[in-house]
């Protein structure tokens, strides 16, 4: 079984990015999350959060097709 350094321990994968709060450029959990914006306009929407390792902070962007 060969070494998967891209994924953190609890499984989210990670990528460098630069934080919008700190401002550092470090790895940041990735995940994607269905988040229901309304129940009236589709229910749940696919949203990629990521979280600097640095400062916690979470930022979140809908993905995919629509609105």
């Amino acid at each position: 079984m060969s070494d998967d350094s891209s994924r953190s321990p609890s499984g989210y994968a990670t990528n460098v990015l630069e934080c919008s709060a700190c401002g550092n450029e470090c790895e940041h959990f990735v995940r994607i999350e269905l988040i229901t914006e309304s129940e009236k306009y589709g229910g749940n929407q696919p949203y990629r959060i990521t979280e600097c390792q640095i400062c916690g902070h979470e930022d979140e962007e809908r993905i995919g097709m629509g609105g």
